[in-house]
């Protein structure tokens, strides 16, 4: 029975997580959404990502940390406002999402971004 209680708990996880990611996604600026999807769709390097905003390769790495940053902090706050989880309940949720095959940003852009993003 205690394992049908940790599934349930990691389903709720999962599922809160999945829609506090899409949502902060959505909320993205259309260029950071841009830079997500060459690094995580295209799978482009961030040099190939500088070369196309014609900026240094340590530039594009701190766009994508950057932009990889303000999703985390949008989750983390869609998790407590929306769902009222606390400090460790959100840190969970961050591991299981860490974890999960399931969450897959690829599909998250898919969702939120047209796939001609860049013609």
């Amino acid at each position: 029975m205690h394992s049908s209680k940790k599934t349930d708990l990691s389903e709720r996880y999962q599922i809160a997580t999945h829609k506090a990611l899409a949502q902060a996604i959505i909320s993205l600026e259309p260029r950071m959404k841009i830079i997500l999807n060459y690094y995580y769709y295209d799978n482009l390097t961030l040099k190939q990502i500088g070369q196309i905003f014609a900026v240094h390769e340590a530039t594009a790495s701190r766009w994508v940390a950057r932009i990889q940053q303000a999703i985390r902090q949008a989750v983390e706050k869609f998790l407590k406002q929306e769902y009222r989880f606390n400090s460790v309940q959100i840190k969970e949720c961050l591991e299981y999402a860490a974890q999960s095959e399931g969450i897959d940003i690829k599909s998250l852009l898919a969702e939120t971004e047209p796939p001609n993003h860049g013609s």
